[in-house]
């Protein structure tokens, strides 16, 4: 790999820490003007968390080009896997990916660096959104007429931690079948690839609930 490609990661994945732990105004040292491409894969939930580190990282080094593909975890990397892309970070929602996916043919390492939590995010105008609380949110998702979202289990990891988010509910309240119940009202055609593809849905009206991240809802 060459040198300048190294320091173009390095250089970034450090700005991108210190921008983490709270001091955005410091960044590395360095001998030389850092030039070539900086090309970036990252889940939905991360979109624009990486843009603005990017938009960062390039004010810092103009002379750098800098790319950036948002998607579903799972599709992104599987970019890497299937489709033969390498890019130079790939920021998943699920660390598990990594070393289960890429490691040890795609990558040789990775790092964990934040945390997140899965909710159910509605709008004001949203039916039932003056009654909905922590004891009842699974009947009232059941009721007729209700649209919630989620993304694809199957490109996400919002996905198919909103089905254990299900599966735990079910154990929690003690209600027999409602995992079952709550995937048949949230049929495919309120599904999208990733979760930030359900906030447009959510704010046009067009969906009554969404399961989404905290930091995005």
């Amino acid at each position: 790999m060459p040198r300048m490609a190294l320091l173009l990661r390095r250089r970034f994945l450090v700005a991108a820490t210190l921008i983490v732990i709270g001091f955005p105004s410091i960044a590395p040292a360095q001998s030389a003007p850092l030039k070539g491409e900086l090309v970036v894969f990252n889940a939905g939930s991360l979109g624009l968390p990486f843009r603005n580190l990017l938009k960062a990282f390039k004010k810092a080094n103009p002379e750098v080009r800098t790319s950036q593909e948002s998607a579903g975890s799972l599709e992104s990397a599987r970019k890497v896997t299937e489709l033969g892309k390498t890019p130079d970070i790939l920021a998943v929602a699920d660390y598990a990916i990594i070393p289960k996916l890429l490691i040890p043919a795609h990558a040789d390492w990775y790092a964990t660096f934040a945390t997140n939590s899965l909710v159910l995010a509605f709008r004001t105008e949203s039916q039932g959104a003056l009654e909905i609380n922590i004891q009842n949110w699974y009947r009232v998702l059941l009721r007729p007429g209700i649209r919630t979202g989620r993304s694809d289990p199957a490109l996400d990891p919002a996905g198919y931690r909103t089905l254990m988010v299900w599966q735990l509910a079910e154990q929690y309240y003690q209600q027999p079948t409602l995992a079952r119940l709550l995937t048949n009202a949230s049929p495919p055609r309120y599904m999208r690839p990733k979760e930030a593809d359900l906030t447009a849905l959510l704010q046009l009206g067009e969906l009554d609930y969404i399961w989404t991240y905290a930091s995005i809802a």
